[in-house]
């Protein structure tokens, strides 16, 4: 007799995040016995040094659901989560980052849309915390769905979610969707981004996306390991490389592109990047001419400028911590 695969597997691919990785297992398991349903964790290890597998441990002792896998060696984050995915009998793969939370209702609430449209993706809302406090910023709210919307396409989902789609444990993907080869064969093209890859290469194969405004997930904000500049560096030439690849709107592509930059290259970021004399090319983001034309302002100008600019807001006649070490430390100095 054939086994019954379960509905979603909840793929975690963590790396010496033991803590949170206890706490991110906490917010999902008490879900899962609740509800009368099939659904497995399976854990990917990226080799961690600490102590993840002895707490995954107790876990294993306890609950057939939970499964774990560990690598010999790390693959990096994004061949550890296609390694995830590729363990997971699930119909559907929940990516989930090793740190976030599963909001208390959201599995009865995602399994109850499987049942209801067999969607080949599904996009959930999800909160930003810090201090135990959300923390929301209006460009992710702007970004966040407010009714439910069905049988979307890539474009429709990119129209409504931007470059928010990235966000690893946003994403529900119906598994026989994935060509896990595929995605493989270009991780080198979505360095940190191969979620986003596969959200659109399961819309391009089916179709039928679903936009959930249920805020399922809670993300915490200042958990890097490394400077966050390393996966922001590597996003637009990420996305660029999905819209090549997938049938993306000319106008939808600007539009993610564009709001990018409003989160991740601002006005007062241009200031730095012109102040510190950083490569103007960071992010790969077009740049506006307003910005461009700050570039004519002699630098001690624009250094004065931005003293002035936070004496006005209280917080002194100085400059950010980060531009005055760039600045004083002999490594970029004046």
């Amino acid at each position: 007799m054939e086994e019954v695969k379960p509905i979603i597997s909840f793929t975690i691919p963590t790396w010496n995040r033991a803590k949170e990785l206890r706490e991110c297992l906490d917010s999902i398991i008490p879900q899962i016995l609740e509800l009368n349903e099939r659904v497995e964790i399976v854990i990917s290890d990226n080799a961690s040094t600490d102590d993840t597998s002895e707490i995954v441990k107790e876990y294993l002792g306890k609950y057939d659901f939970v499964r774990y896998f560990r690598n010999s060696e790390n693959l990096g984050f994004d061949l550890n989560l296609i390694s995830a995915v590729e363990k997971a009998d699930g119909e559907y793969v929940w990516l989930f980052s090793d740190d976030d939370w599963l909001a208390d209702g959201a599995l009865e609430g995602i399994i109850d849309i499987i049942k209801r449209y067999q969607p080949c993706f599904i996009s959930t809302n999800y909160h930003y915390v810090s201090n135990n406090r959300v923390s929301d910023f209006r460009m992710h709210r702007k970004c966040m769905v407010l009714q439910d919307i069905d049988n979307c396409d890539v474009n429709e989902v990119l129209r409504h979610k931007s470059h928010f789609i990235s966000f690893v444990t946003s994403n529900i993907i119906r598994k026989n969707n994935i060509d896990l080869e595929d995605c493989k064969s270009n991780v080198e093209f979505c360095s940190h981004w191969i979620q986003v890859y596969m959200a659109a290469q399961a819309l391009e194969r089916g179709e039928c996306g679903y936009l959930s405004s249920f805020y399922a997930v809670l993300s915490r904000i200042g958990n890097d390991r490394v400077n966050s500049n390393v996966f922001l560096e590597s996003m637009p030439n990420a996305f660029k490389h999905v819209f090549e690849q997938f049938t993306v709107e000319k106008q939808v592509q600007e539009k993610v592109l564009a709001d990018m930059r409003k989160v991740f290259l601002t006005f007062r970021k241009w200031v730095k990047i012109l102040i510190i004399k950083q490569s103007e090319t960071v992010y790969a983001l077009p740049v506006p001419v307003y910005y461009k034309l700050i570039r004519f302002i002699p630098r001690r100008m624009l250094i004065f400028s931005w003293k002035m600019f936070r004496l006005l807001e209280g917080k002194g006649f100085s400059l950010p911590d980060d531009v005055k070490q760039a600045l004083y430390t002999g490594e970029l100095g004046l």
